[in-house]
């Protein structure tokens, strides 16, 4: 291995006791200290940024390196934040070009969560279900912990999460546009019902809702969209409570009800594509299954 002239200088060996060290080996040492002070600086221990820029990693104001910008973990061990809300607080610099997005380890997280726009919370992925199952596995669970909605979507997305509130109030209370929900699992033991809609249309991609008690769906006088997803009535409440002038669009869904027959009041429409109802829906409102305006080819230009 080829060193510098300095360090080469330092590796020498001497003769035994008495030596002269000579100037020019001085200022060998002195060059190999200059080389050394030139990469770590006079302050080798170095500051928070030098020591980001040289291990190429962010570090928070405790200490906990985090390898990305713009994304915190939560964790039931070893991550900084503990709690999911406490993750979203900590929050402050959001916007639309500067967005978040909150790593939620498994385990189950008992607490109440209020999201905000910009901050997106992503859950561990489920596992495929067993042939005997009707839903998926999810890792992550956020559980409701007193009689209050387990999670308000005020911005943001969610995804990869189970979510259950087994109180009176729904599993989730969609307040802000925008909020989409994907791949989740959301289960009511309430009479609130899986999802509600307060003032926001309800985007849902991929996901189940289930409800033991209530409607599964408390919907406003908004559009709502669902896309591949499965709303199971298993209390026999209905599937949904609709709102006058709200209008619900299912594509690839299944909609099952055990009990009474899903309500369509005056004013209120109903568009599905590719879906399968147990009970067709019955009232004054309006049901288009697809029959009345062409092919599914439609459906990008319709929606």
């Amino acid at each position: 291995m080829s060193y510098p002239a300095g360090i080469n200088a330092l590796t020498e060996k001497t003769n035994g006791p008495g030596q002269v060290i000579f100037a020019s080996h001085m200022n060998a040492i002195k060059t190999a200290l200059d080389e050394v002070a030139s990469v770590l600086g006079n302050a080798p221990q170095g500051n928070k940024s030098d020591l980001e820029s040289r291990i190429d990693v962010l570090i928070d104001d405790d200490g906990n390196i985090n390898p990305f910008a713009n994304f915190v973990f939560v964790g039931k061990s070893g991550c900084k934040y503990s709690t999911i809300q406490s993750a979203i607080d900590s929050i402050s610099d959001e916007d639309e070009e500067n967005q978040y997005v909150v790593i939620i380890a498994p385990g189950e997280y008992t607490e109440e969560v209020t999201t905000k726009p910009f901050v997106h919370l992503v859950g561990s992925a489920p596992t495929m279900p067993p042939l005997c199952s009707s839903f998926p596995k999810f890792p992550t669970t956020i559980l409701a912990p007193t009689d209050s909605s387990s999670v308000i979507l005020a911005g943001g997305s969610i995804s990869n999460l189970k979510i259950e509130c087994w109180q009176s109030p729904p599993t989730i209370d969609v307040t802000v546009q925008w909020s989409p929900i994907v791949n989740c699992f959301v289960i009511s033991g309430g009479a609130g019902g899986a999802i509600k809609s307060t003032g926001a249309d309800i985007y849902a991609l991929r996901s189940s809702f289930f409800a033991d008690s209530g409607e599964v769906l408390q919907i406003g006088s908004y559009y709502h969209y669902f896309n591949d997803c499965n709303i199971v009535d298993g209390g026999g409440s209905g599937v949904w409570s609709l709102s006058s002038g709200a209008k619900v669009y299912f594509f690839r869904c299944n909609i099952e009800s055990q009990g009474e027959t899903p309500t369509l009041p005056s004013g209120c429409l109903v568009h599905a594509r590719l879906s399968c109802f147990s009970d067709y829906p019955s009232g004054d409102g309006t049901f288009d299954d697809g029959t009345m305006s062409g092919s599914c080819c439609d459906i990008g230009i319709e929606w």
